[in-house]
């Protein structure tokens, strides 16, 4: 249950940035480091070797990414959002985070589909639903994060 509590207390952090790439198209590089900083606080109540494992895959998740970003096909603030979320991840789980991410890209996509063909039924300054915009994957990205910790509260009991 201890490895779950950090997942708990990144929920705030993922719904900033979900909403403000909502808003912007842009998650602040304050919210990833404000991630980071709250890994390392929780560094001391997880076990070295978890710690090790979740810095290596989130490492890895970083590189992947950045090399996705340099081809433009996600933006950099995503990149950093989704590594750090990965720090919050219990290894043991990580093929569940995959399927359920993935799923909340699908989700997110048609999420963002729909309320761009809504668009002329209701103004708004939003960037992510203005047309011809990229999509957001902070929605996706913080819905991941909720689901995963769903998912995982209802193994454990």
């Amino acid at each position: 249950m201890m490895d779950l509590l950090p997942l708990v207390f990144v929920q705030p952090i993922l719904f900033a940035a979900a909403v403000s790439d909502l808003r912007h198209l842009r998650i602040s590089n304050k919210l990833s480091l404000m991630a980071l900083g709250l890994f390392i606080v929780c560094c001391p109540f997880l076990p070295f070797d978890e710690v090790v494992s979740r810095l290596l895959y989130a490492g890895i998740i970083f590189v992947f990414g950045f090399s996705l970003f340099t081809f433009h096909i996600v933006g950099g603030g995503d990149v950093k959002i989704l590594s750090a979320l990965v720090l919050f991840i219990p290894s043991i789980s990580l093929i569940l985070f995959a399927y359920v991410f993935s799923a909340c890209l699908l989700v997110g996509i048609v999420l963002m589909i729909g309320l761009r063909s809504f668009r002329p039924n209701f103004a708004t300054d939003w960037a992510s639903i203005q047309q011809g915009r990229t999509l957001p994957m902070g929605i996706s990205i913080a819905m991941a994060a909720i689901f995963q910790l769903y998912f995982l509260l209802a193994v454990v009991q």
